[in-house]
């Protein structure tokens, strides 16, 4: 092949000129990684409780998507608390953003007394810190978000 010109091939090279910058964003847009959107909901969604004993639904409460509550979805055994019960309620973001990461103002629900507590809830990753104080004791849990797998376990549909 030395010695000989590109010939038919010099139609290629404008071509190839022409593609190679949306190949090239389209690698990149492959390329590079992203939060998943399950990263960006906020706390909306299911939780494990810190002891396994719960799944609780968070979602806005009622038709207040400025609010939210939480209610069991699913307990096993040992759990103190029924399907339907409401462990947090009316909490109101920081900010004005509705998928917001920390919500404040609400009110925890202790499973044994059903007595309301002022609460604070954050999120990092899939882990949801439910903070509440009773007096001068304050007390702190961490939930995680519930696997597709923890869901089927329990005969629930994963979020969508």
């Amino acid at each position: 092949m030395r010695g000989q010109t590109a010939g038919g091939l010099t139609g290629l090279r404008p071509f190839m000129q022409r593609l190679a910058a949306p190949l090239f964003a389209i690698g990149m847009l492959v390329s590079v990684p992203t939060a998943s959107a399950d990263d960006n909901m906020g706390i909306s969604g299911t939780w494990v409780s810190d002891d396994g004993h719960a799944i609780v639904e968070i979602a806005p409460c009622g038709s207040s998507a400025k609010r939210l509550c939480g209610d069991v979805v699913w307990v096993g055994n040992e759990a103190a608390i029924k399907v339907g019960d409401t462990l947090l309620k009316s909490f109101q973001p920081v900010g004005r953003n509705a998928d917001s990461n920390k919500w404040i103002r609400g009110r925890v629900l202790v499973n044994k007394s059903r007595r309301g507590y002022d609460g604070q809830l954050d999120r990092e990753g899939s882990s949801l810190t439910v903070s509440y104080c009773k007096g001068n004791t304050c007390y702190k849990d961490t939930w995680t978000k519930a696997s597709s797998q923890q869901l089927a376990a329990a005969g629930l549909q994963a979020d969508n």
